[in-house]
């Protein structure tokens, strides 16, 4: 797991030569990869690379060469088929002066063209120098797990790890408004879009290529579900094979691996399943202190029936809101998932004992997992209504007052395609046309019609099938996968995902809708196919996500201060209307709304523009000026109203 970066093309005027410039990239990324470092230099290219050392800890130097130095390489991620694609390439005359996953790629790219991507099992970001043709060819994996920005500047093209880095290369730009409309209803910025206009990030499934002229972007995979009818045992039994088969790749190390664990099922047979070859596992787990909070507490229960280690850490209030400036620094981008904070304090637990956890993201967006894909079936009664009933019904309701049963028949009366943006969704395309100012409006295109371009199946014809499509391809690599890879590099620990394995998905995506999610369980055929493996209660277990207090504190007096904060922030007064931000407040604080999740996407906005964009961006100054953004708490005080 490595950070990577470079400048290709003609050398654009700058204030800094290429020499100078990658290498201050490399600093500003450097937690990534804290191990080694090197560089690619010729007349129209720099390649930088900073290395955690996981695979052949000796011969893993990069950037990397073929045998007669024509191609260099790049590469971020890991290759769980390499020793299998290895002996292939060795058959036909490839010759290895490594042991390493990077090395195949560039004798597949030898071999393959771009068509080397549909041999790669695993996760990835990498780029192909071409010496001889000037020429750059860059990929990103299947699901998004590893990150690629990249900007284009004249004739020249910049790319890295993240966008720190570029920014480190003076990169800044301008806001992009669009980008921000977008995250004020999916709490993160999608892709290809990026804080900055002149900044992209390369998406899930895409290669690029780069001639000094012209710049191709195209996409070498897509995610598409292709139920066949074959029972639910069966089903359970090619999904079970297939899984333990992940993670015995994904086990492959030549240092230590550990494993999170939750209170949920996905970790705990990831759990089970490394057990099975490594016999003895640490895992780790955090939770809060307080009444429907423990989520450390249920993993650590989870840990003694399957009789592995666990080390658990009890977050306070204190520590989330020290550490939070630091962790929006390492997110580059604004990101307002509360459990943002616990995965940065978790990946922090796991370091200090080892380099490689497994993790279980991935197999609620594939297997049908969240509370939420329940509900076009329970409010399937409604599609009987005529049209206009529905339309009228919702009008009417969306002017009475918050009571009972509201909410639910909103969402019954709204079509799918309206309310369904992912698994969050903060405010709608009406409400933010009239909270935001109209000269801010005029620049950007409503959320919805993302949604809608990248499904490529009609939401009537299979609901499910529809929602997981949207959660695959929008909120798994926004917000799922961008914080896991942020806050696990944020502590050199690289993080691997089973669940999102390409031949995994290749199982998973014949499982028919209705045994997705059967008798008002969600991930019914994932839950069978590991029910040996867990304890009961553990492989019944609904969907809890990660559970953070925010509503406490908020309705606290640290609320006023986080007000103060969003209140004083140029960007947030610039996005919104007068009156806006009091009137939000008003209505959450007099209970006519709950506006928790809101609320803190505008102070993690706020905390972002000031961190990431007016404070320095020099590495080395970071600490003193994230120093100042820690919210003042006085712990007695606190506990007074919020006692936990």
């Amino acid at each position: 797991m490595c950070g990577i970066c470079g400048i290709v093309g003609e050398k654009a005027k700058h204030n800094l030569s290429w020499q100078e410039i990658v290498p201050t990239m490399i600093d500003a990324m450097r937690h990534r990869g804290p191990d080694d470092e090197g560089y690619y230099v010729d007349e129209e290219a720099v390649l930088g690379f900073c290395r955690l050392s996981i695979i052949d800890l000796p011969g893993g130097r990069q950037p990397l060469a073929d045998e007669e130095g024509r191609y260099w390489l790049v590469f971020n991620g890991e290759i769980y088929n390499f020793a299998e694609l290895r002996r292939e390439l060795a058959s036909k005359g490839h010759r290895f002066a490594t042991a390493t996953d990077g090395e195949v790629i560039l004798h597949l790219y030898q071999e393959y063209g771009p068509a080397l991507l549909s041999r790669l099992r695993g996760m990835f970001a990498f780029a192909i120098y071409d010496r001889v043709k000037k020429t750059l060819f860059a990929a990103r994996d299947h699901f998004g797990i590893k990150p690629f920005y990249y900007a284009r500047r004249g004739r020249s093209l910049y790319f890295a790890s993240e966008l720190k880095a570029l920014l480190a290369a003076g990169l800044r730009g301008e806001t992009d408004p669009g980008a921000l409309y977008h995250y004020l209803t999916l709490q993160y910025i999608p892709d290809p879009l990026t804080p900055f206009r002149e900044i992209r990030r390369l998406p899930p499934a895409h290669y690029l290529f780069f001639d000094g002229r012209e710049l191709k972007i195209r996409r070498y995979w897509q995610a598409e579900f292709s139920p066949n009818q074959a029972g639910s045992e069966e089903h359970c039994q090619r999904l079970r094979q297939v899984l333990t088969d992940s993670i015995r790749h994904h086990a492959i190390s030549h240092v230590p691996v550990g494993a999170f664990l939750s209170s949920g099922v996905d970790s705990a047979a990831a759990v089970a399943l490394l057990k099975e070859f490594y016999g003895e596992v640490l895992t780790f787990s955090v939770g809060f202190a307080g009444d429907g909070y423990e989520e450390h507490q249920l993993a650590a229960a989870t840990a003694a029936k399957l009789g592995v280690r666990n080390r658990c850490h009890v977050i306070t209030r204190e520590e989330y809101f020290r550490v939070l400036p630091e962790v929006i620094w390492h997110l580059d981008e604004p990101l307002a998932d509360p459990s943002v904070v616990p995965l940065y304090l978790l990946s922090r637990l796991a370091r200090e004992e080892v380099k490689v956890v497994l993790s279980g993201e991935g197999a609620d967006e594939i297997f049908a997992g969240y509370n939420i894909h329940l509900e076009p079936r329970a409010l399937r009664w409604a599609r009987y209504l005529p049209f206009g009933l529905r339309r009228r019904g919702r009008s009417l309701l969306e002017k009475l007052p918050p009571q009972r049963g509201r909410n639910y028949l909103l969402r019954a009366f709204t079509p799918l395609a309206e309310r369904y943006y992912g698994n969050a969704c903060l405010f709608q395309e009406e409400e933010k046309r009239k909270l935001l100012r109209p000269e801010f409006l005029r620049e950007v295109v409503p959320t919805s019609s993302l949604i809608a371009a990248v499904t490529g199946v009609p939401v009537d014809d299979d609901y499910l099938t529809w929602m997981q499509l949207v959660d695959i391809n929008f909120w798994l690599p926004g917000d799922i996968l961008a914080k896991a890879d942020r806050m696990s590099m944020a502590h050199g620990l690289e993080l691997r995902v089973p669940y999102l394995d390409p031949e995994v998905f290749k199982v998973a995506c014949q499982i028919p809708p209705a045994w997705r999610t059967y008798r008002g369980k969600t991930k019914y055929v994932f839950r069978r196919a590991v029910q040996d493996l867990l304890p009961p209660e553990t492989v019944a277990r609904k969907k809890l996500g990660f559970p953070v207090p925010l509503r406490r504190w908020l309705d606290s007096p640290l609320g006023r201060e986080l007000e103060a904060t969003i209140g004083e922030s140029e960007l947030v007064r610039d996005l919104f209307s007068p009156g806006v931000l009091a009137s939000l407040w008003q209505q959450h604080r007099a209970g006519q709304r709950n506006l928790t999740r809101q609320l803190w996407a505008l102070y993690v906005l706020a905390l972002w523009w000031e961190i990431c964009c007016r404070g320095s961006r020099r590495f080395g100054e970071k600490k003193n000026i994230l120093a100042k953004f820690v919210p003042t708490i006085d712990r007695d005080r606190q506990l007074h109203y919020n006692p936990y």
